[in-house]
């Protein structure tokens, strides 16, 4: 599924979420880890979908069908490679917003709406990390 700042809008209410003033060293140390471990796991997932859509129409690395053991069309190959392209360049895209969040974190600037600067509240953190705008500025207000 693919993730990002906008989906938070209907998983936060804003009037149930706190400000994180100032994250504390174990929090900073929290989100570092959590940014990381997730950094990790989308370049394993974008490696894994890249053999995917370059293998070869008879189903040699790693296609779904051919793990069965049942012979793919090329339709079917062809649909699988489009598909995993779709989502490399997903999967590419939140990793650039983690990038961006381990540098923000790097200035000293994580919790932070990149808008307005504005403080991000915690439970949207907890629930992605790589956020970077406020629920004010995700609803347009």
């Amino acid at each position: 599924m693919f993730i990002n700042d906008a989906t938070i809008r209907t998983q936060v209410d804003a009037s149930e979420a706190r400000p994180c003033h100032e994250l504390t060293p174990a929090e900073i140390e929290h989100f570092h880890a959590r940014l990381c471990h997730a950094r990790r796991a989308l370049a394993q997932e974008i490696a894994a979908l890249q053999r995917l859509a370059t293998s070869d129409a008879h189903g040699v690395s790693g296609s779904p069908a051919a793990s069965v053991g049942v012979p793919i069309s090329s339709d079917s190959h062809m649909w699988e490679r489009l598909t995993a392209l779709r989502d490399i360049e997903d999967k590419r895209i939140i990793l650039r917003q983690i990038d961006e969040a381990l540098e923000r974190l790097a200035r000293k600037r994580y919790g932070l709406c990149v808008v307005d600067q504005a403080q991000i509240p915690k439970e949207v953190l907890e629930k992605l990390p790589w956020a970077s705008r406020c629920l004010r500025c995700l609803s347009g207000r």
